[in-house]
């Protein structure tokens, strides 16, 4: 597999934030997504899939801490999961087994790279991963991806950076979703592929997805501004 320099730094030493006092990756499933997959409440295209089913196949793009497969997992899903280095991988298989996951399928893969068969799964997982494309024909090939190893009426969910998010008012725009990163940690001068407004966003799911519904999430931490859009897509 032919790793861009950017997916190369990803290591077990950088993937989450010691500085912060973090010892251990991610360990609980995303708040947002156990809501959107408990509840019918929250998004009318998830209502042929709640309660979720046991057996129903999950594959989460991006999968380094086990937190949300998690939950999959635990509701008797099957889970799977890609990341983007060997190192990643040995590291989300540990936390897997540290988490009792059975049977979790950890692969090497990206964005550009999904190693499964078209049709797998039931519902696909990625969170803040769709923006380390950059480009409309990088981001429109990962988008692709999601899409063809979904089932028929098979659910995405995708959360990305918005342009309230402290990381994209640091970055310089060079061109439509074609970012450079000023934030300084490892991944400074990297290009990323941030959308400038929800739109933006949503017709770029709908270039594949049948159904499509986006919200905002907006936070604020000690004045650190976050936002994410986040995208369900149904096939």
């Amino acid at each position: 597999m032919n790793l861009s320099e950017n997916l190369k730094k990803w290591t077990v030493e950088n993937s989450f934030d010691k500085t912060a006092g973090s010892i251990f990756p991610p360990q609980w499933p995303h708040e947002i997504l156990v809501k959107i997959f408990s509840s019918k409440a929250y998004s009318r295209l998830t209502h042929d899939i709640i309660p979720l089913k046991k057996n129903e196949k999950v594959l989460e793009i991006g999968c380094m801490g086990g937190n949300n497969i998690r939950f999959f997992s635990e509701k008797g899903c099957v889970v799977s999961g890609i990341e983007v280095t060997e190192d990643l991988v040995s590291l989300a298989r540990s936390q897997c087994n540290y988490h009792a996951i059975k049977n979790a399928k950890i692969v090497q893969g990206n964005n550009q790279s999904i190693p499964f068969d078209d049709e797998t799964f039931d519902i696909l997982i990625s969170v803040n991963t769709l923006h380390y494309e950059h480009g409309s024909e990088k981001i429109n090939t990962a988008i692709s991806n999601f899409w063809r190893v979904l089932k028929p009426g098979g659910v995405a969910f995708i959360e990305t950076v918005g342009p309230e998010h402290f990381i994209y008012q640091k970055a310089t725009k060079l061109d439509t979703l074609s970012f450079r990163s000023n934030h300084e940690d490892f991944r400074k001068n990297d290009l990323f592929g941030f959308f400038s407004n929800q739109l933006e966003f949503k017709t770029a799911l709908q270039r594949h997805f049948t159904h499509v519904e986006v919200i905002t999430l907006s936070e604020l931490y000690e004045n650190i501004p976050l936002q994410f859009f986040i995208g369900i897509a149904k096939k």
